[in-house]
């Protein structure tokens, strides 16, 4: 599975920001079964009782830009994540505003934790870094297994625009980085590089600049991010992460949610929370940018 590690995570909700209608729409179905289930004041909640099940369940929680935020604003979120780094990120930002939250390390094609929920949301498309079809249902299947019957999963899946990747897997080689010689030049602002950054953050002392190229090759969007760490107008780090996204089909992961118990499928595009028609969408769409399409399935009371 692809994880960010290092200082990437130190700086990675300075570098990557969740949108506000990606938080609004996955707490809209947090919201909901909150309400239905009374599972405010804590995911400690549910558990006083004798149950280990609570309310919801983040997978590819990461540094916690969703669900710290969900937690702030009295939700019971469980969260769980590959990236060690991301997890302590996450528990730590917890601890500093007083939240109390629970954050497991694994891998979510191997999921094995002690209760069940009531919805499991799997937000940035984390979905397709399950790179085959057995991964895939490994990871399907444990979500199905980790709800409780009537529970909801919300899957959110990359639709790519083909033009602009194929655009830019042509401009690769102009986005690379020609690391900067002038050691005692602003960085933040230097013209002795190639290229444009994709993103650049200037932090107390620290210029971290961010590359990224993406192509699309045999059904698969590869995504390579060169981060470049800046002290005092020198080099200090440099890292390259490489990210693959599996392009599935929306029947496919349709018929795969259903094999697993998990039904009652309505779609929706890009945030938005109308439903749309899955048929009016095609393979290949061109735009100014990729689509983000999301499935809400339910777990079958009777399995």
């Amino acid at each position: 599975m692809n994880v960010f590690t290092g200082f990437i995570a130190d700086y990675y909700d300075d570098l990557f920001s969740v949108s506000e209608d990606e938080y609004t729409f996955y707490k809209s179905f947090l919201a909901k079964n909150n309400h239905k289930h009374g599972c405010f004041s804590g995911v400690q909640q549910g558990r006083e009782n004798g149950s280990l099940d609570t309310c919801s369940l983040e997978i590819g929680s990461g540094t916690g830009q969703l669900l710290i935020g969900y937690a702030r604003e009295g939700f019971a979120v469980d969260g769980v994540d590959s990236s060690l780094p991301m997890v302590e990120q996450c528990t730590q930002k917890a601890l500093n505003q007083g939240l109390n939250v629970t954050i497991y390390q694994q891998s979510m094609d191997s999921l094995d934790l002690p209760g069940r929920y009531h919805t499991i949301y799997l937000p940035s498309c984390i979905i397709q870094m399950a790179h085959n079809e057995a991964t895939l249902r490994r990871v399907i299947r444990g979500v199905s297994r980790h709800l409780v019957p009537g529970g909801r999963v919300v899957i959110s899946m990359l639709w790519p625009r083909n033009g602009i990747l194929q655009k830019e897997a042509r401009d690769a080689d102009s986005r690379e980085h020609t690391m900067c010689q002038h050691t005692s030049c602003d960085h933040s602002a230097c013209e002795h590089r190639a290229g444009d950054p994709y993103r650049v953050l200037s932090k107390h002392d620290t210029v971290i600049e961010v590359y990224r190229s993406m192509g699309i090759k045999d059904d698969c969007v590869s995504c390579t991010y060169r981060f470049y760490s800046y002290k005092g107008g020198a080099l200090h780090q440099q890292v390259t992460q490489r990210l693959q996204w599996r392009l599935y089909s929306p029947r496919m992961i349709s018929n795969m949610l259903t094999e697993e118990s998990l039904i009652s499928h309505t779609w929706y595009k890009d945030y938005q929370r109308k439903a749309f028609d899955l048929d009016s969408c095609t393979q290949s769409v061109d735009g100014p940018r990729e689509t983000v399409l999301l499935v809400v399935a339910q777990k079958a009371l009777v399995e």
